[in-house]
């Protein structure tokens, strides 16, 4: 069990069809695809209840993760090793997240400006 959870951390790939105009390679995944990056926190109800969103889709989780408002800088080891038992609660979430809004498994825009993303952002913050 893990008493006094305040939530499930995931990073979380968004898809694009197409590669963006403005630095492209800085999207390419390691899937070998472009996306945008965000970070989800849900609870044990699948309830999300924090979003970091708009990192470029070549940048790891782990960065992501140490450079958020949120990261617990005290207790890392504990709280790793009790994260690792409870995981597939927060790749549930971000399933279903996919699965009730489609459009978050990939974009049919090109980013050409920092505009274009902004719009992509919003659309995926809204869902």
């Amino acid at each position: 069990m893990f008493l006094h959870c305040v939530g499930l951390i995931d990073g979380m790939l968004f898809p694009l069809a197409f590669g963006p105009m403005l630095s492209g390679e800085d999207y390419f995944t390691r899937k070998g695809n472009y996306a945008v990056k965000g970070l989800i926190i849900c609870d044990d109800t699948s309830k999300i209840t924090w979003v970091e969103m708009g990192w470029l889709g070549s940048v790891h989780d782990n960065q992501v993760w140490l450079s958020s408002d949120v990261y617990l800088r005290d207790d890392q080891g504990y709280f790793n090793t009790k994260l690792a038992k409870v995981q597939i609660k927060s790749k549930h979430c971000l399933g279903l997240l996919k699965a009730w809004f489609q459009h978050l498994q990939g974009h049919h825009w090109v980013i050409k400006s920092k505009g274009d993303l902004g719009v992509i952002l919003q659309v995926m913050m809204c869902a």
